[in-house]
């Protein structure tokens, strides 16, 4: 089980990012990760410009999704 942390400082994109990037490693997920769901929050956004190379080595790229185009996201 994965726990949520509290993000006591702004909710930058690189704040997100830190916060992520702790836990997953702290689990010892990196080369795990599925997906990651956030809202449409823009610091969302930069988070996932910041995520997407570092996860997307374990899957590779989806030539057919692009997660930042807003008409693709789900």
């Amino acid at each position: 089980m994965i726990v949520l942390r509290l993000i006591e400082v702004s909710h930058s994109g690189v704040n997100i990012v830190e916060c992520i990037v702790v836990v997953v490693e702290e689990y010892g997920v990196v080369n795990k990760i599925f997906f990651v769901t956030l809202d449409n929050a823009s610091s969302n956004t930069s988070a996932m410009n910041i995520l997407t190379p570092i996860f997307a080595g374990y899957l590779g790229p989806d030539p057919d999704h692009d997660p930042f185009d807003p008409q693709t996201r789900k």
